[in-house]
């Protein structure tokens, strides 16, 4: 008796994750993507910046941070999308 049919095998994981970030996003826009990964609790733990690096040190967490979350990012609004369609939660 749902509303919207559910297609596929959805990853509850990774629609939170996604959520996550899009909703620190809404909250903090002019954030770096690689500050709103380094600031989602759990998110890429092996990348984080620690206090006390050094900005030259950081250059291939920075990177990774942001093209994970810029993916990640892209993803949810296409689920945002695709639910105001009724489709859930096809890409």
């Amino acid at each position: 008796m749902a509303k919207y049919l559910v297609s596929g095998q959805p990853h509850t994981n990774s629609l939170k994750k996604n959520l996550e970030i899009y909703d620190f996003r809404l909250a903090n826009p002019k954030a770096k993507l690689w500050e709103i990964g380094n600031a989602i609790p759990g998110y890429m733990k092996d990348q984080k910046i620690v206090h006390g690096q050094k900005p030259h040190e950081t250059v291939d967490q920075r990177k990774n941070l942001a093209a994970s979350v810029s993916r990640d990012l892209r993803v949810a609004k296409k689920y945002i999308a695709n639910a105001g369609k009724g489709k859930f939660p096809n890409l």
